[in-house]
């Protein structure tokens, strides 16, 4: 993870975009809230339930029939003298329903794959096997290029009866013809079970990053007739700018052969571009990208961000991740609507706000995600950067479905917004004022006395408990108090014309205010949510 800024303009206020869902709905949901279904701790060595070393950038993957999340290898923190893993743990329950959630550790059979982080993974469920693409032995930190082979890796590994059950797991190395993907870690790999095809976009090399597109066919070795193949793709150009960084960034659509790819890291700075790759299993037509821009958004730029991908609802859900230096981990949660851009609906970005504390921030976490209870998303692991060290606790986010229905939109236009510096020109602790109007779509209401408030301003987000507003005899609505050590002051006032709503936040000493432009702005009342960008003006 390079730690480089880049300056950008600053420009004055936009007008963005709100979405506001239906009152009835927000009436009647329950808020999302996240559980935490194992902590962290220690590995244990000796008495009590077994646990999982401390890590971060591990490979895994998700059997929703068993409700069973397979990990394998990662590593103890992001830089320097790392130590790696080719271990292989299960965690039952793994969406927190059916029972207590708990490790097992697999002891496979056969010669394992040497310690590594940042693999790439692809679970096939008919078979019940892991397919291991790649990933990197050791921190490469010497002269670029590089004169010796710097730990990173491009073979593929299988471990059979993944999932812990049916007989013995067993590793074999396959052996794969025509010419393999130049050696990574922490590229997008995701796998089509209908075709049995691995899929490879980008990643991290010793000196750079890559944006080539790569198709194993035969991926799980089981197809006698075919020998396992490597193929590079050739989509033509536009295609996204070389990253890395963007492991769990990617999601496969299997109905309709496309690739989803959000964010990642790049030479000089993030990304929080929206990719799609038509064809992306080789088959079916020529490979082409396609960058989608949604009606609101995007979440702020990040990378070892996780995301996860809903086929019945062709949507996309992103979790934390990190900014470009390195220096503020993300505790935000974003879902996608039409997320490959085939429906007929508008694309847009919701930010998802949940109840209680949680796990966020952290970046470089293993997700695993299972539509049938609620759209349940768990998380393992990661690095909270307290030091930058991995943790090996697991939460997941429930209910979900409470909070992501497809909103009508209205207008929102920001009048003003503006960051101050701190002392010594630090944008990343300082102050913010914006305002601006927002209008209901029809029949839609808000109540911010019953309902919990929550406002995001770039990387700074805050949550203000129902029943903190007060109202006053001319109707405005007033928080004014101090929310993890910011002080804030928010009203929200009815009553203009078109029978909509005026806005107005200020906020002290935050932190994470971003130093460039377009800053990601959200604003959510009950379940009612929209976001949109807004070039802001800088001051002292």
């Amino acid at each position: 993870m390079r730690r480089i800024r880049v300056s950008v303009d600053r420009i004055a206020a936009v007008v963005i975009v709100l979405g506001l869902s239906q009152l009835v709905h927000a009436q009647t949901a329950s808020s999302p809230t996240w559980t935490q279904l194992s902590p962290n701790q220690p590995k244990t060595t000796t008495g009590g339930p077994p646990v999982p070393a401390v890590r971060l950038l591990a490979s895994s993957a998700y059997d929703p029939a068993t409700n069973r999340m397979i990990v394998f290898g990662g590593a103890d923190q992001d830089t320097g003298n790392l130590s790696t893993y080719n271990d292989v743990w299960i965690f039952t329950n793994a969406d927190g329903t059916g029972g207590t959630s708990a490790w097992i550790p697999l002891t496979p059979s056969g010669t394992p794959p040497a310690h590594r982080f940042g693999a790439g993974a692809g679970y096939d469920p008919y078979d019940n096997m892991l397919i291991v693409f790649g990933g990197a032995t050791y921190d490469y930190t010497g002269p670029c290029p590089p004169t010796v082979d710097p730990g990173y890796t491009n073979d593929v590994w299988i471990l059979t009866n993944a999932n812990g059950l049916g007989g013995t797991p067993t590793w074999t190395q396959l052996t794969v013809a025509g010419t393999p993907p130049p050696p990574r870690r922490s590229g997008v790999v995701t796998y089509d079970s209908s075709r049995n095809r691995l899929i490879v976009f980008g990643g991290n090399y010793a000196c750079g990053r890559f944006n080539d597109v790569w198709v194993l066919s035969n991926a799980n070795g089981l197809e006698t007739w075919d020998t396992p193949t490597w193929t590079r793709l050739t989509p033509p150009d536009p295609l996204p700018i070389a990253r890395g960084e963007i492991g769990t960034a990617g999601a496969y659509d299997i109905g309709d052969n496309m690739l989803i790819v959000f964010g990642g890291q790049g030479d000089t700075v993030d990304f929080n571009d929206l990719w799609i790759l038509s064809n992306a299993n080789g088959l079916g037509g020529p490979p082409v990208w396609t960058q989608k821009v949604p009606q609101a958004g995007p979440p702020m730029a990040r990378h070892a961000h996780t995301v996860t991908y809903d086929a019945n609802d062709n949507a996309l859900m992103v979790i934390g991740g990190v900014d470009f230096a390195d220096s503020h981990f993300l505790n935000d949660v974003w879902w996608l609507w039409n997320a490959s851009g085939t429906a007929s609906s508008p694309q847009n970005w919701l930010p998802i706000t949940s109840s209680g504390g949680g796990p966020l921030p952290r970046a470089a976490q293993s997700v695993a995600y299972n539509h049938q209870t609620q759209r349940r998303a768990t998380i393992f692991g990661g690095a909270i950067c307290l030091p930058c060290v991995g943790v090996n606790d697991a939460w997941v986010l429930a209910s979900i479905d409470d909070a992501v229905m497809d909103p009508p939109f209205a207008t929102f236009t920001v009048n003003q917004a503006h960051i101050n510096r701190a002392p010594g020109g630090n944008t990343a602790l300082g102050s913010l004022q914006t305002n601006g109007r927002f209008t209901l779509a029809p029949g839609a209401s808000i109540d911010p006395l019953t309902q919990a408030v929550a406002f995001g301003f770039g990387g700074f987000s805050t949550l203000i408990p129902a029943g903190s507003f007060t109202q006053s005899g001319d109707g405005a609505y007033q928080f004014q108090g101090t929310i993890d050590g910011v002080p804030l002051d928010v009203k929200i006032v009815p009553g203009n014309p078109s029978g909509g709503y005026g806005f107005i936040v200020a906020a002290a000493g935050a932190p994470n205010l971003p130093p460039w432009n377009p800053v990601t702005v959200y604003l959510t009342i009950g379940h009612n949510s929209g976001s949109g960008q807004v070039k802001a003006t800088f001051g002292n």
